[in-house]
């Protein structure tokens, strides 16, 4: 994980009294505030949807946290100095169901619309089920990017440029981006592997997220691999 043992255990919050917040913390290298619910069931229940949905409403306010959640009155505290300083919202809410696109929508539609628009701009919000947390536990990596051991990949281009330094030969070639998606075993495993694992995170990885997005620039500005031969 992203997280030491002695980071993951100062951002778990949950316990009795946790208003539905169950991991808090900063991620200083993407300049975001992470809220994380868990849930043990496979179902998303309207409690548990609609505590998540009024998280950033409840933590706004210290004040009224003190009274109501004393144990995340810092959290509190720490997420309205972060909205002042304009840092992005991250929540994630983590349940023991399958993963389901739709999930992810209705929720996020209703974080989003709860709030008002430019303050909505810069929440990112996502629903994992187990199979994705047990693949990013695998993978030691919470915010779901999955790199392959190997993969062989194949292209057709005359555009190419070979170049050698000491013992490292390479070679830089120009390749479509819908050839390169076309190269993977799916439109899923091209996204996977440039920047779409971060979400919109920062204004960099939302202005690539756009680009994949769209029919007309399917295209990356770089890739860089390590290849056998």
């Amino acid at each position: 994980m992203k997280l030491s043992d002695a980071e993951a255990r100062s951002a778990n919050f949950d316990g009795t009294g946790d208003g539905g917040l169950d991991g808090f913390f900063i991620d200083q290298n993407e300049d975001l505030l992470r809220l994380i619910q868990c849930k043990y069931s496979e179902t998303i229940e309207r409690d548990a949807r609609d505590a998540f949905v009024t998280l950033p409403h409840k933590l706004k306010s210290p004040e009224r946290i003190a009274e109501s959640n004393p144990s995340i009155y810092d959290c509190s505290l720490q997420f309205k100095e972060g909205l002042e300083r304009n840092l992005g919202v991250h929540m994630t809410f983590v349940f023991l169901g399958q993963n389901r696109g739709e999930y992810t929508d209705e929720i996020k539609a209703l974080v989003k619309g709860s709030l008002p628009a430019e303050e909505a701009a810069r929440y990112e919000v996502e629903v994992i089920g187990i199979d994705e947390l047990i693949l990013r536990y695998a993978a030691r990596n919470p915010f779901g990017l999955l790199i392959p051991h190997s993969k062989t990949l194949q292209f057709e281009t005359d555009a190419v440029l070979n170049y050698e330094k000491g013992a490292i030969k390479g070679l830089v070639m120009n390749v479509t981006g819908r050839d390169l998606a076309r190269s993977g075993d799916s439109p899923e495993m091209f996204l996977a592997n440039f920047r779409y694992f971060l979400d919109a995170r920062n204004k960099v990885n939302a202005k690539y997220q756009t680009r994949f997005r769209s029919p007309r620039s399917a295209r990356m500005s770089g890739l860089t691999t390590t290849v056998s031969r």
